[in-house]
């Protein structure tokens, strides 16, 4: 079987996503929904981490927490990654570095032949072509699936890097931030007011029992601080 399919990083949005434990196939295409687009610098306990592209930037114990595995299985399935060829593993200290070795090749755009298609890049960067398929989607307005901008994705993975560093317990609600909802909550409230709120369900003791939605105990909260 030849050729590529093309996998939006929203299908982590997706409430089944997350809802069991990762076979070693989910996990390996989990890390390449996490892996960075462009190069980022996350701060982690204070510590500056630069995360190339094509890197991900995930602690071993939050990988496991996500994926439902012990921490020595994900060691292991790294460890089987590695010499495979298809990762290299870095300990940076504060977290662990994941480099998916030709991790371009599996960002190509490609036809349903695995070939190049005939799109390029316009002059606000955006992709343009002439591919028929995309054109019937676009006329298809029952199928489209809702598409954001490189800086709104980057944007929500330096929130969801800020939470992993300063909030880590808001990662383990049940109903996890979407990206969709990042862009509703920053349009609505101060990024250090979000902050702030977020930190404060990081320490509240029954966050895990008594809330279920991150983004609604968020939104709430904000709400409240910003009448009080």
């Amino acid at each position: 079987m030849e050729g590529y399919i093309k996998l939006h990083r929203q299908i982590v949005d997706n409430k089944y996503y997350l809802s069991e434990p990762f076979t070693r196939t989910q996990a390996w295409i989990d890390l390449l929904l996490l892996a960075n687009h462009k190069d980022n610098v996350i701060r982690i306990r204070g510590a500056s981490v630069e995360v190339k592209r094509g890197q991900v930037g995930w602690a071993i114990k939050s990988l496991a927490e996500r994926w439902k595995w012990s921490q020595g299985k994900v060691d292991r399935f790294l460890n089987e990654l590695e010499t495979g060829s298809q990762t290299v593993t870095q300990n940076v200290g504060v977290t662990t570095l994941i480099s998916i070795l030709n991790y371009d090749t599996y960002q190509s755009d490609g036809d349903r032949n695995g070939n190049k298609t005939g799109s390029k890049r316009g002059a606000n960067g955006e992709q343009t072509g002439t591919n028929k398929n995309d054109k019937n989607d676009k006329n298809n307005t029952s199928t489209l699936v809702e598409v954001f901008t490189e800086a709104q994705i980057f944007a929500f993975e330096k929130f969801l890097s800020f939470i992993q560093e300063e909030a880590a317990d808001v990662l383990k609600m049940r109903e996890k931030f979407t990206i969709q909802q990042f862009i509703r909550l920053t349009a609505k409230y101060n990024k250090s007011v979000i902050a702030d709120v977020l930190r404060a369900m990081h320490n509240e003791v029954k966050l895990l029992t008594k809330y279920k939605s991150a983004y609604s105990t968020c939104e709430s909260w904000c709400r409240r601080r910003m009448q009080n």
